[in-house]
């Protein structure tokens, strides 16, 4: 064992070092520990650098002129990032502010060597000293100045080799599944170490809850409006290993999403789910990102039946496929939304094979309508393909019914059981909601009657907390109240046979105004991986492929109707209209003229250029080119003339010049070369002299 230097011996040694320049100096020492159990357990390090002080006034400082910083207790000196002491130590060195810089060992000021080597160079050329235990170095002495160099490469050893140590130790304790730092709601740490299931009913309850109502609607976000919809608070624990009461909240995204992709609820043990990455950013400083790891086979260590949980891996591994399937974009159809569509999200260009976006049109959103988002290979305007999406959803919806007819027996037995296991299991979390008011009161009641009458000081506070408890309980009792008188009542014997007769026809159940929309696409997206299509212009004919999740395709071959959509519905007056004007007007003309006489689309919204387009190109009226070289405008047509607008209107009713209206309110078309052939017509005709005035005998006039 190596015995401490004697500190008086190496004073002696170190005090030729001194100089009066860095007496004139003020003396620093640093003080740090790495964590906060240091700072709370190692008393006697904290002693022994406080203690430091004492070795700068046996060196000469005045107490007065000795400063100790400590600021940075509890932060690790791996870097200098977020240790302000250290920072402003550099500051003041830099300055020259500083004499003698003192800490108890070199590893207390940094174990990064670039830091440490920073620090000796700004000390050299401030000619500050440092000193530690040992002695007092200066950093213009050459032997000093490589023993300070060495002293920092091994201080980032050791950092490296206890960093090495602890991540050896805890990756050797994670593959036993025994390091547990903390557990999630409805779990709880015994003092044995052993993970139990919380006691409390209706903790376990409410978490069951959140799983079984996510099987029904699939997304996290519909998942939490349904148990905001049912009155249901969550739990949210309020210690790291579930030993105190958890507080109840409203159900959000967070919380829904954390209960579904934790592994700890399906009895599964991870240890890695998340990974470090360092990067430089845009100003050169290092940050580091912490990243989580969804796909469980990229995980170091994964020990499964662990300890009890609340479903099944294969079910966790299918909320997982299903929560990656509801992601927007990447080959994914997205989560179920409120559209009409069963083919939402699953439809693939044939050309490109990009996910064709959809969109709903008609007054009460009922057409359907798929568009592929990239341009056509000729780099137009146009999109790829385009094209109504009924025709199709009804083949793929006559597809799906005849491979569900054989099973529809089963399922009218399992919807029937859904019904009434869905009532029941509302009600008792209920109940276990008024349950726990009753307690909670029952609890306050009891505090208030074992205070003594005479003790005021706390019977009043008791007394509050009881009346407190006793409005709780009864809001619960009037919220379960309300809740049950909006539910459904059970199914009766008529119900009952009705749901019954339904069994060999589920095409009822499916076109019935009671079946969601959502539970159509559910139900599609169990059975159909995705669809491919292509459209044939020439012959209005839809190549589909149906991709089955079996692997079989099947393909279908639909012939298009012509007119698609609302614009098969306008009247015939609009139609008249539109195809009068469209060889020689416009869209955005066409659109003011039938805004000016106060017509409406079939949605009964107002025309613009984009909508008598569509009309136009759905008739296949082809739009004049030349239209500007044949014919002008009015305005256009006086400037020529140079004339006023009734004397040319005039000349339009005597057929001189060439002009139409074809609808009140349109603009004129006036024939180009009319206007130009009675122009010259004005030209080549002699101007004649002038008239002059006699008046007594003098002539005025040119």
């Amino acid at each position: 064992m190596t015995a401490e230097p004697d500190a008086r011996r190496v004073d002696v040694l170190s005090a030729s070092k001194v100089q009066p320049d860095h007496l004139r100096r003020k003396g620093v020492v640093y003080v740090r520990q790495s964590t906060l159990a240091q700072v709370r357990n190692n008393l006697e390090s904290q002693r022994r650098q406080y203690a430091l002080t004492g070795r700068l006034e046996g060196l000469g400082w005045p107490t007065a002129a000795i400063e100790v910083i400590d600021e940075d207790q509890g932060r690790s000196g791996a870097a200098s990032e977020n240790r302000s002491g250290f920072q402003r130590l550099v500051s003041e060195v830099a300055l020259g502010r500083v004499g003698i810089v003192f800490c108890l060992e070199t590893s207390r000021l940094t174990r990064s060597n670039e830091d440490w080597q920073r620090l000796l160079t700004i000390c050299e050329v401030r000619n500050t000293l440092l000193a530690d235990a040992e002695g007092v170095y200066s950093l213009r002495i050459y032997n000093d100045r490589m023993l300070l160099g060495l002293k920092g490469t091994v201080s980032e050893i050791e950092l490296h080799t206890i960093l090495a140590r602890m991540s050896a130790g805890a990756k050797n304790k994670a593959e036993r599944g025994e390091l547990i730092t903390s557990v999630p709601v409805g779990y709880v740490l015994s003092e044995t170490g052993e993970i139990e299931k919380s006691a409390d009913e209706e903790v376990r309850s409410a978490i069951a809850r959140v799983f079984e109502k996510f099987r029904q609607v699939g997304s996290i976000y519909r998942t939490a409006l349904a148990l905001e919809e049912e009155g249901l608070r969550l739990p949210r624990r309020t210690d790291y290993f579930g030993r105190r009461p958890a507080r109840w909240e409203s159900p959000s995204n967070q919380a829904v999403s954390m209960m579904l992709r934790t592994p700890f609820y399906a009895g599964a043990y991870a240890w890695g789910r998340a990974r470090v990455q360092t990067t430089v950013s845009e100003a050169g400083k290092i940050e580091k990102h912490r990243h989580r790891r969804g796909d469980p086979s990229v995980w170091p260590t994964l020990l499964r039946e662990h300890h009890p949980g609340f479903i099944t891996w294969a079910e966790f591994e299918e909320n997982r496929q299903r929560l990656l399937a509801n992601r927007r974009g990447f080959g994914h159809p997205g989560p179920v939304g409120r559209g009409s569509s069963i083919l939402a999200g699953l439809v693939r260009c044939g050309p490109c094979d990009a996910a064709m976006v959809l969109s709903y049109g008609g007054r009460q959103h009922e057409y359907s309508h798929f568009q592929c988002p990239r341009r056509a290979a000729t780099f137009e305007r146009n999109p790829c393909q385009t094209f109504a999406g009924r025709t199709l959803e009804k083949r793929v919806e006559d597809l799906l019914l005849s491979i569900l007819e054989p099973e529809s027996f089963e399922a009218v037995l399992l919807a029937e059981a859904d019904v009434e296991g869905e009532r029941v299991r509302q009600v008792r979390q209920w109940d276990l909601e008024l349950e726990r008011a009753q307690h909670a009161e029952a609890l306050a009641r009891r505090k208030y009657d074992e205070v003594e009458p005479g003790n005021r000081l706390v019977a009043r506070t008791l007394e509050e907390r009881w009346e407190k408890s006793l409005r709780a309980l009864e809001a619960t009792k009037r919220s379960r109240e309300q809740r049950l008188a909006h539910m459904p009542p059970p199914l009766n014997e008529a119900e009952r046979r009705e749901l019954r007769r339904a069994i060999g026809r589920i095409d009822l159940l499916w076109r019935s105004d009671s079946t969601p929309p959502q539970q159509r696409k559910e139900l599609t997206r169990l059975l159909v991986h995705h669809v491919t299509a292509r459209i044939d212009r020439r012959t209005s004919r839809l190549h589909a492929d149906v991709h089955w999740v079996t692997g079989h395709v099947s393909r279908e071959t639909i012939t298009m109707p012509r007119q698609r959509g609302p614009y098969a519905r306008i009247r015939d007056d609009d139609r008249t209209i539109i195809h009068r004007m469209a060889a020689d007007y416009t869209d955005a003309e066409i659109a003011a003229v039938l805004g000016r006489a106060a017509r409406r689309t079939p949605e009964d919204t107002i025309w613009t250029a984009r909508r008598v387009m569509r009309v136009r190109k759905a008739e296949g009226w082809a739009k004049s080119t030349d239209r500007t070289e044949r014919f002008v405008s009015m305005s256009t047509a006086m400037k020529m003339l140079r004339t006023d607008r009734y004397t040319l209107e005039k000349r339009i009713g005597r057929g001189e010049v060439g002009g139409s209206q074809p609808y009140p309110g349109a603009h004129w078309r006036i024939s180009r070369a009319d206007v130009e052939r009675v122009s010259k017509q004005r030209e080549s005709r002699p101007r004649k002299r002038p008239s002059t005035m006699r008046d007594g005998g003098l002539e005025f006039g040119p």
